[in-house]
């Protein structure tokens, strides 16, 4: 945390310009460390030429949240929460810090705007890797693809394309040795198979 004066300066001078604060992977942040984060920036943001502040309608001047920036903030909420914390998607009852409940109240007590996206871009050319990640989101990786990925014996050859039955080798001796129901004969042909292709 920056705690000499000095630091804030520099910050404060770095702030001025700032209109936006992007936020990646925001689903491993807690509401405590968000409110650490908005409380420094709220603190170094000037008050003059900024949206620091709010004019309302009776002439009161109210401190926006993070000192007038706007937040954008992308997340997988599928993901594993922070290490320390309660994510700020969580039940708020969990935030037990005076920081975190400041973020509760921005989260939940008022409206910020979520679009969701629905495509996933990230393995559009993998179809394997979209499967295993697909399966590992829903809690429903098959023994096969576990195995896989953890290094133990499968009833599926290595270019195993799980959307479709045909290898992704197209070997043709590899779909029968992947069709073999003796998981050992399976292993110890595996490479020599394979090789043929």
């Amino acid at each position: 945390m920056i705690k000499r004066y000095k630091d804030m300066d520099k910050l404060s001078c770095k702030l001025v310009p700032l209109r936006m604060l992007l936020i990646d992977e925001a689903a491993m942040l807690s509401y405590d460390l968000l409110g650490r984060l908005e409380d420094v920036i709220s603190r170094a943001m000037r008050s003059t030429g900024t949206y620091k502040y709010r004019i309302a309608a009776d002439g009161n001047r109210y401190n926006r949240y993070w000192g007038g920036l706007n937040i954008l903030a992308g997340c997988d909420m599928w993901q594993e929460p922070p290490v320390t914390g309660a994510s700020w998607w969580s039940d708020p009852r969990k935030c037990v810090s005076a920081m975190g409940e400041k973020m509760v109240n921005f989260f939940w007590n008022r409206e910020p705007r979520f679009v969701e996206l629905e495509a996933p871009m990230r393995f559009q050319t993998d179809p394997w890797w979209a499967t295993i990640l697909t399966q590992i989101r829903w809690g429903a990786l098959t023994d096969d693809n576990y195995f896989f990925i953890h290094g133990g014996p499968t009833f599926v050859v290595g270019s195993a394309d799980p959307n479709n039955s045909e290898p992704g080798c197209g070997n043709p001796n590899c779909k029968l040795l992947q069709g073999d129901s003796k998981l050992s004969r399976c292993l110890a042909n595996e490479f020599s198979v394979c090789a043929l292709s």
